[in-house]
């Protein structure tokens, strides 16, 4: 089959190929552009929904100022103003009402209104919805409240509910006194081949043996776990690794990153760590190929896509027990206790430790699971779940 002209979108394409009517609304409440996670999942999930017999249309509707590259996804690519999230989002339903879709698709749980078609609400952040165990400023605490009320509303005013994981499943059926019947799960994918390129990091201080661990640098992260277990590892060893930490926070979480470069000076660990910043892609896989291991510290992870991408790229991986990364990594990662930097550091100097040819079974293992987690499946799973709600509806 020919390759899509450039003068068509990939939905576009794919219509004349299959010849299908189901119309499809792809809601973005919040940017699109301001998550990667989101922007890559909308890449890999539109243009195979769009290829699947019964698909016909797939619109994306997103306020102002989304990644530019989105527009070629979609039939219609529709821009609501940056404020329509304050006025009740009467932008989106007008859209909605206008072009007369057989189901919405909603990617970040907010109460968008009752639509003229039926909603399914994706739901992709665990923080607001669990009990919070961790510290955190009296700001990021409203923040976390009102976030979990706009969850709360928006879950069970949808038809149905996508979580992106078992525990998300579980902990939106719990605490929103929702029935499970109402809640599905469809993981997240992997895709190797564009994980492919890499570039070393122009970074100072960057040891041949390091430590990697990367993620937003907020509240729930628990990088404090790494920054203590270099402080035991040093006091055990007589050294302690470089620990290389990859993301940026913002200026509510400006108090976290405080109180972790106070507890690296406290501790005399502050030589041993090297504040990445924001890595591009090609930068992040050059630190999974290279690290002599990844650290998974976050107390709430919906999926854990970098741990995901740790795995893909055969790097061992030690994460806390957190019940999302139990669930994703399996057998493919050393766990600890979350908290417990002791335990951390004891599990560092083991695979430090180890022979290669240990090693190189725990790379296999991981590269094995993220095999499990294909985007095809994201897509077709995502697919299934709109028709059942029509369906349904």
């Amino acid at each position: 089959m020919a390759m899509p002209s450039h003068t068509l979108t990939v939905v576009q394409w794919h219509q004349q190929a299959h010849g299908n009517n189901m119309k499809i609304a792809i809601v973005n409440p919040v940017r699109a552009g301001g998550c990667g996670g989101l922007v890559k999942h909308l890449f890999e999930v539109v243009p195979r929904m769009a290829s699947f017999h019964g698909c016909g249309q797939v619109d994306i509707i997103t306020p102002t100022g989304a990644v530019e590259e989105l527009r070629r996804l979609a039939n219609n690519f529709f821009e609501v103003s940056k404020y329509d999230y304050y006025r009740g989002f009467q932008e989106i339903r007008k859209i909605i009402r206008q072009n007369h879709y057989d189901v919405a698709l909603c990617t970040t749980a907010r109460h968008v209104g009752y639509l003229d078609c039926p909603l399914v609400m994706m739901v992709r952040n665990i923080e607001p919805i669990q009990r919070p165990n961790y510290a955190m400023s009296i700001a990021w605490r409203c923040r976390l409240w009102m976030i979990r009320h706009e969850h709360a509303v928006a879950c069970k005013a949808a038809d149905h509910v996508l979580a992106v994981s078992n525990n998300m499943r579980n902990e939106v059926c719990r605490e929103f006194k929702i029935k499970p019947n109402k809640v599905a799960v469809v993981y997240h994918g992997y895709t190797a081949e564009s994980e492919s390129k890499q570039v070393r990091p122009g970074l100072s201080r960057l040891e041949d043996l390091f430590l990697f661990s990367a993620g937003s640098i907020v509240p729930y992260r628990g990088f404090e776990d790494i920054i203590r277990a270099l402080d035991h590892l040093r006091m055990r060893l007589g050294w302690a690794p470089i620990a290389v930490l990859a993301g940026v926070g913002g200026a509510i979480a400006r108090p976290y990153e405080k109180s972790l470069s106070l507890l690296a000076k406290k501790m005399g660990v502050e030589d041993r760590l090297v504040w990445a910043g924001q890595l591009c892609r090609e930068e992040m896989n050059w630190c999974y190929n290279n690290a002599a291991l990844f650290i998974q510290t976050s107390r709430a992870e919906s999926f854990g896509n970098v741990a995901l991408e740790a795995m893909g790229h055969g790097c061992i991986s030690i994460s806390c027990n957190q019940p999302t990364m139990l669930e994703i990594y399996k057998d493919a990662a050393i766990f600890y206790p979350t908290g417990d930097s002791l335990a951390l550091c004891k599990k560092i100097e083991e695979i430090l430790a180890m022979p290669v040819e240990e090693k190189k079974i725990l790379k296999d293992r991981a590269k094995k699971r993220s095999s499990h987690f294909s985007w095809g499946n994201t897509a077709s799973q995502t697919f299934q779940l709109l028709e059942k709600v029509i369906t349904a509806h």
